[in-house]
């Protein structure tokens, strides 16, 4: 599995989800215990990471490139699970 992390310096929102839901002791123990992939893809900077970022948010149908944005690809193959906006911890390890 692929955990896919979009946020940015600017963005509020952002900071909250990273301090409460995904750099926690809670999350980081299921990233580490199902091998999932972290990747973090940051806007802060305007340019060529910034423009990948937005192409990727349009393909997963996040049409307005609006952040946070996190995505799991699941190992099987199976269709991404996305979340936009505040998430829990909850959130994050029920998908």
């Amino acid at each position: 599995p692929v955990f896919v992390w979009m946020t940015a310096d600017w963005c509020l929102t952002c900071k909250v989800n990273e301090k409460t839901a995904l750099n926690t002791a809670k999350t980081l123990s299921l990233v580490n215990s199902q091998d999932i992939v972290v990747i973090k893809a940051d806007k802060t900077n305007e340019g060529e990471t910034s423009d990948s970022i937005d192409q990727l948010l349009s393909d997963l149908g996040n049409k307005s490139y609006s952040i946070p944005f996190l995505v799991i690809f699941p190992g099987d193959g199976s269709r991404p699970i996305a979340f936009s906006g505040p998430v829990t911890q909850g959130m994050i390890a029920d998908a």
